[in-house]
């Protein structure tokens, strides 16, 4: 009787709890439900949040959208609601256990991750955008540690959908010891894989053999897309598909080649001299260790199963104790511009490196691959640095005209992780999701923090503090705002100051990265563009058309259930960043690609090839965009007149996010810019035709013949007679909507925890040998049934808990009376 008795005073508590919850919010922005979300995982015992020994965020937001608004404040809300806990228990930004997903096009999801010794507990929330409402539920916590069994596993896919697996292998990998750099790159690739690890030790290794030395030196590297490993080398070598260098005649080299070169597991690393006019180049794979594993652990290794979470577990071992098994180095070859220049026509032409190409006599090491992590000494480095700017800036804590763009977080020093300065920076400075730019730099280059104030006066006054020889050094107040560098001599010293060195640093050119998105910051640029610029998109011109090519196709062309993007970058320039973040696409998730040529001579408006993929038919569409950027370039010659300055891309980088990007007053003009050259249908025949290397995709496009249906094939009938009607949801005339199945749903004004959830996780803890065998047999939700239709809700759930508390005055009004104090004495 008194277990009965406390199960139901269990279930009084928590109706008082979802009403206070659906009186109390009425803003339904993204900080607030990450507020929300935050409080319920920490005090969800079977979670076992507030007992863990670490814990983890999984989430898309700040990629994803909330009806038409970006998140990054829900993952903010994350961050201020565990600030005050236990160091454990904490998830910041500089721990590196808030890790993000590319799934722009996703409904916002967040995953929670408790650990207990072996045991790894989630707990997963979802926001779905229904127009301009949206639904907040939950389901309930699962066990997704490595050593459950098959039975368990399956269900786990209901529990987190269509990122179920890239969830679990980022938690799992996370709770094995991980390294913090390779966590933050799984978020991009579909999760932690084979590919993804060996990538890891792949560019690690390389950089190790191979370090550049020079202004003359570069990296460059050719993959095949979709083995997990080809993000790795854009976030560790900064080998991105939007940058090149150029030799003293001006011969471009781009950075980065991505198009199916046969072997989705192997990749051709180059290390190259522009002066010389010579290189090395090593061809890489995965090690092939299924086998091994199967026969060290007595576990047959099914690809997307629990067994994967367990091979990539065993493989993390290797990469702390022995790397060098993780990978085959095939190849170390001498290389020449001749064979740089086919090769990078050709992708991976193994009868060319076998027969063309002399070998390079190397003992190529690999060791001390994994990154260590010092977070105290990091953070007190960003902590000095922001009181070092503190004092030349004179700002507050939670200044909202204060903006910092740092390397760390990217840049190894002595082979350790910067990632934790970012939160010392934060404890000074206050910054939050919207105005710490964390830089996509490259391991090898600076550490340096750059501090921005903006005045009333205009002024966006700066200074840097780098890290120079084992001290912080802090540079003078400098106006760095688009009106003071009008002034060329003044734009030419800002470049040097800013440079991380001298003109010729090898690490030249970050001068723009910082300036420009100093500007475009100070004037409010949108999240999700400004993300892009950060994650290593140059932020200038090139990258605010590929804002603008992304809004189109996303506008034009929108993903039915089960399709996706693909694209084909050609040419390929600074528009590639915020194209991949917008659509979603990766070139370890296979569905990025690129020629990594920087002009098409056929056509030099060319936007890219566009793919609507559907997996399910093997079918799609693909598209040839074009941009006619002589419509663009009259818009800005009548808006800004002649532009001659030293930063001149950034004024019309500054332009676009004024005038031309979406809600601006030149917006529906710039549309007149775009067109489709051609729009063919293709299977997967076609499709591996324009994606293999050393093809021309363009050509294959405009010259494809499309096939003429058989007159005698039957036309599908447009309507189905099947399909439900679809009804508008219905105004509840209290600020919430209720759907045609009389749930709760929130607006734009409201959050809330959906109630049908929450009722079936509590009565959950009552047994069915407590519950009559009608009760135990007759499932009735109390919001859904058709017996409470027409309710008011608010009614409906009054009546539930009035009931419940009187059946538990029934067995003991003091239990009652005691349970609501102790609740009020917790400030619940």
């Amino acid at each position: 009787m008194k277990s009965f008795k406390n199960k139901y005073l269990f279930i009084a508590m928590a109706f008082l709890a979802v009403i206070s919850i659906c009186g109390t919010v009425s803003a339904a922005e993204p900080y607030t439900i990450g507020e929300l979300i935050t409080q319920d995982a920490i005090s969800d015992p079977d979670l076992g949040y507030s007992n863990a020994d670490d814990v983890l965020c999984i989430s898309n937001g700040g990629s994803a959208f909330l009806n038409d608004l970006t998140t990054e404040n829900s993952l903010q809300a994350i961050i201020d609601t565990t600030s005050e806990l236990p160091n454990s228990q904490k998830i910041t930004t500089g721990k590196g256990n808030l890790i993000g997903l590319l799934d722009p096009l996703g409904d916002l999801s967040f995953t929670f991750v408790a650990k207990k010794g072996t045991q790894i507990m989630a707990k997963q929330y979802k926001v779905i955008s229904t127009d301009s409402s949206f639904t907040l539920s939950s389901g309930k916590p699962v066990e997704i540690s490595s050593y459950i069994s098959s039975s368990q596993w399956n269900e786990l896919e209901h529990v987190f959908g269509k990122n179920s697996f890239e969830i679990i292998s980022i938690a799992n990998a996370w709770a094995s010891g991980a390294p913090i750099d390779l966590l933050k790159i799984a978020g991009s690739s579909g999760g932690v894989s084979q590919g993804l690890i060996s990538g890891y030790v792949m560019s690690k290794s390389f950089y190790d053999n191979y370090p550049l030395l020079s202004a003359e030196e570069s990296y460059h590297v050719i993959t095949t897309p979709g083995g997990g490993d080809d993000n790795v080398p854009e976030y560790l070598l900064e080998l991105s598909p939007l940058k090149w260098v150029r030799d003293s005649n001006r011969v471009t080299y781009f950075n980065y080649m991505a198009m199916d070169n046969g072997n989705p597991n192997q990749a051709a690393y180059m290390w190259w001299n522009r002066l010389t006019q010579n290189g090395v180049l090593a061809l890489m794979s995965s090690s092939q260790l299924e086998n091994v594993f199967e026969t060290e652990n007595g576990i047959r290794l099914i690809k997307g199963t629990i067994s994967e979470i367990q091979f990539n577990s065993w493989l993390l071992d290797k990469l702390n104790n022995d790397p060098g098994s993780l990978i085959q180095v095939e190849m170390l070859k001498q290389m020449n511009k001749d064979d740089f220049d086919y090769l990078w026509a050709n992708g991976i032409d193994m009868d060319y490196l076998d027969n063309y190409m002399s070998n390079k006599t190397h003992t190529y090491l690999i060791e001390n691959i994994v990154t260590q992590v010092n977070y105290d000494q990091m953070y007190s480095m960003g902590k000095n640095a922001a009181l070092m700017a503190q004092s030349a800036l004179d700002y507050q804590k939670g200044d909202s005209n204060l903006g910092v763009i740092s390397s760390a977080g990217f840049v190894l020093l002595n082979g350790y992780s910067t990632q934790g300065a970012l939160d010392g920076l934060s404890s000074i400075t206050g910054t939050t999701m919207d105005n710490l730019m964390n830089l996509k730099r490259a391991i090898w280059q600076p550490l340096w923090f750059t501090f921005i104030k903006k005045e009333l006066n205009g002024q966006l006054n700066a200074v840097i503090v780098k890290y120079i020889n084992g001290n912080l050094e802090i540079s003078p107040v400098y106006d760095i705002s688009g009106e003071a560098l009008k002034n060329d001599k003044h734009a030419q010293a800002m470049s040097k100051v800013f440079s991380g060195g001298e003109a010729d640093n090898p690490y030249f050119q970050q001068d723009y990265y910082i300036i420009s998105l100093a500007n475009q910051w100070a004037i409010q640029t949108p999240y999700n563009y400004q993300i892009s610029g950060v994650g290593g998109g140059c932020p200038g011109s090139g990258l605010s058309q590929g804002y603008l090519i992304a809004n189109y196709v996303l506008t034009n062309y929108p993903l039915a259930p089960g399709q996706k993007y693909m694209t084909i970058s050609i040419p390929a320039h600074c528009k590639e960043q915020v194209i991949k973040d917008s659509l979603g696409v990766s070139a370890a998730l296979g569905t990025y690609y690129t020629m990594g040529l920087s002009n098409y001579a056929l056509n030099p408006n060319l936007a890219g090839i566009f793919v609507i993929w559907d997996d399910f038919s093997q079918t799609g569409t693909a598209l040839l965009l074009n941009m006619d950027r002589s419509i663009i370039n009259t818009m800005q010659d009548q808006d800004f007149g002649p532009n001659n300055y030293y930063y001149r891309t950034m004024y019309w980088a500054l332009w676009y996010i004024e005038s031309a990007f979406p809600g601006q007053s030149r917006y529906a003009e710039s549309l007149d810019a775009f067109s489709v050259l051609r729009e063919i249908p293709i299977t997967q025949t076609e499709l591996s035709k324009m994606l293999s290397a050393g093809g021309d995709p363009v050509l294959f496009i405009q010259e494809y013949e499309i096939p003429i249906n058989d007159p005698t094939d039957p036309i599908a009938d447009p309507t189905d007679p099947t399909t439900d009607p679809i009804t508008d949801p219905i105004d509840s005339g209290d600020d919430y909507l209720i759907n045609p199945d009389n749930q709760l749903i929130g607006n734009t004004e409201n959050a809330y925890s959906q109630i049908p959830s929450i009722v079936n996780a509590i009565t959950e803890n009552i047994s069915n040998d407590e519950l009559s065998t009608e009760a135990a047999n007759t499932k009735t939700d109390p919001i859904t049934s058709s017996a409470s239709s027409g309710i008011p809700l608010y009614t409906l759930l009054i009546v539930i808990f009035i009931t419940i508390i009187g059946v538990g005055l029934y067995f003991g009004k003091s239990s009652v009376i005691a349970a609501i104090k102790k609740s009020e004495r917790l400030g619940k």
